[in-house]
């Protein structure tokens, strides 16, 4: 734990110049009653369970939200408003049912986090390094806390980039560490390895720990205490009130190429158990109290990126390289069911009563029974019907061979996933509430979708 002495800004009344500006609806009716709670994976223990009516037929377009950068960031949705970040640097509050921008606020750095909304306050980050608390009703800026900074992952000869020895980025790292609130208290990591804890009216820090390795896997609380992964491959217990570790539990590394290596995946805790998904091949049980290993769901080297979620004593997750839907029992770790897919899954699967929607790397999203498996009905997004590179099968799977062609370096690396992000990829996790979804995409927009 490292004492320091928090830089925060404060405008309660007054908002920066040109940090805030209003869309088409900012001066019509906004909601009449200050939101409640609202945040990445439905809630602080992040199990991706959300108490709603879903969109249970072939969906189309209630509205789509244009934006000037790729969304990789969940929506918040509460109050009848939908909140989410861009990379264009701005996090948006739009009308959950028109679809019309109400504000807009501006940062100097992607986001790529998550909002929380508690209260009358929404909580995020951005790659500038700015943590931000807005009125969720105006956006005008409360506080602002600056962090050591933000970047992205790095190491020496990762995922076998020439030359070896020397230190790569990671063009895989797409996300921020999203913010959890419990108590007044708001979470959240940073890509310079640490998990900081904040007054959530003030921004005054509480505390801060140093975890070792870039921490951009999204906080849980559960019990006075902080779960959260790193891409040292560890997963640490924190006690909420003294910022000290109680346990931390080492997963798979791998010093030589660093590919299976990393615990990038956020934390879901349920019925005295964590679980984290990892790039080292498969999804860590782990006790609460303790940090006992209990079981690892094997994925066959493939990653998983992605959250769980956990319901009626099954997990379910989508995987990388293998490219399933999976449902396993928690007790035994035996598979239920996998479903193929056709592309990578990054986004972090939400379930509404019996139906899974989970996104994919291919642009497409999809509804499943979590029952047996079976799909229910598929949409893609704009640009994954586009398709510019030819990327995609007559049946919609990725063509890996074709993504992946040419030398794997440094330099054709974040080409290779441009070229799949340009497919309106879904790394955005879906949120669904009162029969409409909300998804972002990488093709820049924000869609809405509801049963015919």
């Amino acid at each position: 734990m490292l004492p320091t002495t928090p830089i925060r800004t404060y405008l309660f009344t007054l908002v920066a110049l040109g940090a805030c500006s209003t869309g088409p609806a900012a001066d019509s009716a906004g909601p009449s009653a200050a939101p409640e709670i609202a945040m990445f994976r439905g809630g602080p223990a992040h199990v991706g369970v959300y108490e709603t009516e879903g969109v249970e037929q072939e969906p189309t377009a209630l509205w789509k939200f244009k934006t000037g950068g790729r969304v990789l960031s969940s929506p918040a949705v509460i109050g009848g408003r939908v909140y989410f970040g861009s990379d264009d640097g701005a996090l948006y509050a739009v009308d959950s049912q028109t679809g019309e921008q109400v504000w807009r606020y501006q940062t100097e750095g992607e986001v790529r986090s998550s909002p929380a909304v508690v209260g009358d306050l929404v909580y995020f980050g951005s790659y500038d390094g700015g943590f931000y608390a807005l009125h969720a009703e105006s956006g005008e800026l409360v506080w602002r806390f600056h962090t050591t900074g933000e970047r992205r992952w790095r190491a020496a000869g990762l995922d076998w980039m020439t030359p070896a020895d020397q230190v790569h980025t990671d063009p895989w790292d797409f996300f921020l560490s999203s913010p959890v609130v419990a108590d007044g208290v708001v979470y959240f990591g940073t890509g310079k390895g640490r998990l900081y804890a904040l007054d959530g009216r003030t921004g005054d820090e509480r505390w801060v720990f140093e975890t070792g390795d870039t921490v951009h896997s999204s906080p849980a609380v559960v019990d006075s205490t902080v779960y959260v992964g790193n891409m040292e491959s560890r997963l640490y217990a924190v006690d909420v009130a003294t910022g000290q570790a109680r346990w931390y539990f080492q997963a798979g590394v791998d010093l030589d190429a660093y590919n299976q290596h990393g615990l990038q995946s956020s934390p879901a805790v349920a019925n005295g158990v964590v679980y984290i998904g990892g790039r080292d091949g498969g999804v860590h049980a782990v006790d609460v109290r303790t940090g006992e290993a209990l079981r690892k769901f094997d994925t066959k080297r493939s990653w998983v990126l992605g959250s769980v979620a956990v319901a009626d004593d099954r997990v379910y997750f989508g995987t990388s390289d293998t490219a399933v839907l999976r449902a396993v029992d928690a007790a035994s770790g035996d598979n239920v069911f996998d479903v193929p897919v056709g592309s990578c899954v990054f986004s972090s699967p939400a379930l509404v009563r019996q139906t899974l929607y989970v996104g994919t790397c291919a642009g497409e999203l999809l509804a499943v029974s979590s029952i047996d498996g079976v799909i229910r009905w598929r949409f893609r997004t704009d640009a994954s019907v586009e398709d510019r590179h030819g990327l995609l099968g007559s049946d919609g799977e990725l063509n890996r061979g074709k993504l992946f062609e040419g030398e794997y370096t440094a330099e054709t690396a974040p080409a290779i996933v441009e070229r799949l992000l340009d497919l309106g990829s879904l790394l955005s996790s879906p949120v669904v509430q009162d029969g409409v979804l909300y998804v972002g995409s990488a093709d820049g927009y924000l869609y809405a979708l509801v049963s015919p």
